[in-house]
């Protein structure tokens, strides 16, 4: 189960968010096959849980133009800013998280968080997330499987004040989707 349908968001943000601490978390929950696109995620929280991301937990469909800029609760793990688990295809996206809570664990299951999603067992090109230096653990783009993976890059802070993110999605897209604040 899960969404479904195709969701254009038509370059438009949706901000103030909250995901709480139940079950599979995200704009969408999961989708099923659903096509997700020019939508941007402000001003969020994603908060401590298993399977959790800013546009959806798992997708098995196609997120495309999209962004997520929130704050994250990494305490348990499987969390990406896209996405957890992509089974489908993410393209020309990026992820900012503006704050993670942490706690330190020795244990392997616990403060995960990556860039664009935990897991990958599909396609994911083209996609930016930033890379936070004061993480304990290493930041990556997915951590476990990986399928296909194209131009996808952790970027400093600095790079998504500059315009150089901008540039980099809108080149390869071919038009002007996104556009420096």
């Amino acid at each position: 189960e899960g969404y479904e349908g195709i969701f254009d968001g038509n370059g438009h943000t949706i901000g103030g968010i909250v995901v709480k601490e139940v079950g599979n978390g995200g704009l969408f929950g999961d989708t099923n096959k659903a096509s997700i696109q020019n939508l941007g995620i402000v001003d969020s929280y994603i908060g401590k849980g298993n399977n959790r991301g800013g546009i959806c937990a798992d997708n098995t469909g196609k997120i495309e133009n999209c962004y997520v800029i929130a704050r994250f609760d990494v305490r348990t793990n499987c969390q990406g800013t896209i996405c957890s688990t992509n089974s489908g295809s993410i393209v020309n996206c990026y992820g900012i998280e503006t704050e993670l809570q942490l706690v330190q664990s020795t244990s392997d299951d616990v403060g995960d968080a990556v860039g664009i999603c935990y897991k990958n067992n599909g396609t994911i090109i083209n996609c930016c997330y930033n890379e936070l230096t004061s993480f304990p653990r290493e930041i990556s783009l997915v951590k476990g499987e990986r399928a296909i993976e194209q131009q996808v890059a952790g970027k400093t802070t600095s790079s998504f004040s500059t315009g150089e993110i901008c540039y980099l999605l809108n080149t390869q897209a071919g038009k002007t989707i996104f556009y420096q604040t």
